[in-house]
């Protein structure tokens, strides 16, 4: 995980030489070890120092990992970014004229909501940026990414994230939890082909929590898997049982073995698969380049539901296309061309 805090990313010597340089948030006071987010975005000196010297060292630090992911929830009138300072509010006013002059954060908090959000997205698909090249330039081949929520105007305002910005910022977008269709499918609109990575949660996550958490079912991590185009995110290891990893297991050999169904997410062929009494929530038809089909069952209630899957014209199945599920199973059957 990469991040703005300092134990993370040192700002300590930069804002030594450049005291001006430092956040300053709604209460008007600047803070000890966060620099400016304009200064970020602008300052020559600044940029060169986190590609140059910050990123390297991250990268030493944690042993030169594969993948780097930015976790990304923060409030745009309190996150990391959010600095009220004169440079800030000038670079704001610059951006959205329509604010007029005398910007003040109290004004921005009344009046200009809606035009701060935008800027604070900016800022940080900006930030966003600068950490993709950095880290691509000093470790060719290395992957990053970004969590937040999906897409939406809540994701927005609450988590300062703005997915439609940073589709040639990063190289795999991750979200969750639940599925919320509606946001979903926009979040994989406006990414474009990136790979897209869901994820799933057992509650309570909190270790200190004494209660058994919740265990992920077979068919719950088989629906994020079914949706995403980039694996599954699960959270959080230390919570799971035996039961949980079975499943992940599981799901594992499936993507596995029909891996090409999975990266593509093509379901423009859903509508060819009958299954009554199966909803599209509870199923997924994933088409293959070679006209297949992989015909995917997930039994999400609570209590075993049978199937009678029907097959389009001219394509036949190995397996059973008739059973019965327990509750929280999938099945998994392939049709292909006769």
């Amino acid at each position: 995980l990469i991040s703005l805090d300092s134990w993370c990313l040192d700002p300590t010597a930069y804002l030594e030489k450049h005291p001006e340089a430092r956040k300053v948030g709604l209460d008007g006071k600047a803070a000890a070890k966060t620099v400016c987010s304009t200064v970020m975005a602008t300052d020559p000196e600044w940029m060169s120092l986190l590609r140059d010297t910050l990123i390297p060292a991250f990268l030493e630090k944690y042993g030169h990992p594969r993948h780097v992911n930015w976790d990304y929830e923060a409030p745009v009138m309190t996150s990391e970014l959010a600095c009220f300072c004169p440079r800030c509010l000038a670079s704001f006013q610059a951006a959205f004229p329509e604010a007029g002059a005398g910007v003040t954060p109290e004004k921005i908090q009344q009046q200009h909501v809606p035009q701060w959000v935008a800027f604070m997205n900016q800022r940080m698909a900006a930030i966003a940026g600068q950490f993709r090249d950095a880290l691509h330039r000093h470790q060719p081949g290395i992957e990053f990414s970004v969590y937040t929520g999906y897409h939406s105007d809540f994701t927005k305002h609450h988590y300062g994230v703005d997915w439609s910005l940073l589709r040639d910022k990063i190289d795999r977008a991750m979200c969750g939890y639940g599925r919320p269709l509606d946001n979903l499918e926009a979040t994989r609109a406006v990414i474009g082909g990136m790979p897209f990575t869901l994820g799933i949660i057992a509650q309570p996550y909190e270790i200190e929590k004494r209660m058994p958490p919740t265990w992920f079912r077979p068919a719950d991590v088989m629906r994020r898997a079914s949706d995403a185009t980039g694996g599954v995110l699960l959270y959080n290891y230390s919570t799971l049982d035996s039961r949980s990893f079975q499943s992940i297991a599981r799901v594992s050999r499936v993507m596995k073995d029909y891996g090409p169904y999975f990266v593509a997410h093509d379901v423009s062929r859903r509508a060819e698969i009958v299954t009554p009494g199966w909803s599209d929530s509870e199923r997924e038809v994933l088409a293959g380049a070679d006209g297949s089909l992989l015909v995917v069952l997930m039994n999400t209630g609570r209590g075993a539901k049978a199937y009678a899957v029907q097959l389009p014209a001219g394509h036949g199945a190995e397996t059973p296309l008739a059973g019965e599920l327990a509750a929280g199973d999938f099945a998994v059957l392939q049709a292909v061309r006769k």
